[in-house]
């Protein structure tokens, strides 16, 4: 199982608290969760976060304001989420 952390950049400091209070969870039960702290520096962001969620079981979106006007969450994340969801829970075959 594997999980996805959807966030605002703006929303980086409160991302970094709720990360360390995840590590315990992360460690208790096995699960990773992937967040794009993770993309190194050349690799292609847009791809690497379509890869992630198409991985994952669990996902986590940090809600904010800056969350909510995110173009690219709107129009790239939630989409993607949202499909993945369904697939998971057998509403569409893969």
């Amino acid at each position: 199982m594997k999980g996805f952390i959807s966030y605002a950049h703006d929303d980086i400091r409160m991302f970094g608290r709720f990360r360390k209070h995840l590590t315990a969870t992360e460690q208790a039960y096995g699960i990773p969760f992937w967040a794009d702290e993770r993309i190194a520096a050349g690799h292609h962001w847009d791809d690497e976060i379509q890869q992630a969620i198409d991985a994952a079981d669990l996902f986590i979106l940090l809600f904010s304001p800056a969350y909510i006007a995110s173009t690219y969450i709107s129009a790239r994340e939630i989409p993607a989420i949202a499909a993945r969801v369904r697939t998971v829970n057998g509403l569409i075959s893969r």
